[in-house]
């Protein structure tokens, strides 16, 4: 059950007004250990990464879209963060590893001409 303070009861009040059952709410989980980050922390708890490289992780690598949005401000929740953050690693270790000789690339060559 949510732990009573004024912020709790106003979200069973919340969550009352908006149809759902006593014993659905006292599932519901506790968020208060679930700090949101606006753009900025998100940047900095992901490594210190620049607006741009967010946007890409956004487009290339599934980078989760922000839990909420209040006037064009986005936020994530910490936990959102951690399980996309950890589902990487663990790609990253499933992954093969593939060994290369040193001076090796993936670049096509250019044609001798």
């Amino acid at each position: 059950m949510l732990n009573q303070n004024r912020h709790s009861r106003r979200r069973v009040e919340s969550l009352r007004a908006q149809g759902f059952a006593d014993d659905e709410i006292a599932e519901a989980p506790d968020r208060a250990g679930d700090p949101l980050f606006d753009a900025s922390k998100t940047r900095d708890y992901c490594g210190g990464i620049s607006p741009m490289t967010l946007w890409r992780w956004t487009r290339k690598l599934g980078f989760p879209q922000p839990d909420i949005i209040i006037q064009r401000r986005k936020f994530w929740r910490k936990s959102t963060l951690d399980t996309w953050i950890e589902a990487r690693i663990a790609e990253q270790q499933a992954a093969p590893i593939v060994n290369r000789p040193p001076g090796s690339c993936d670049l096509p060559r250019k044609a001798a001409g």
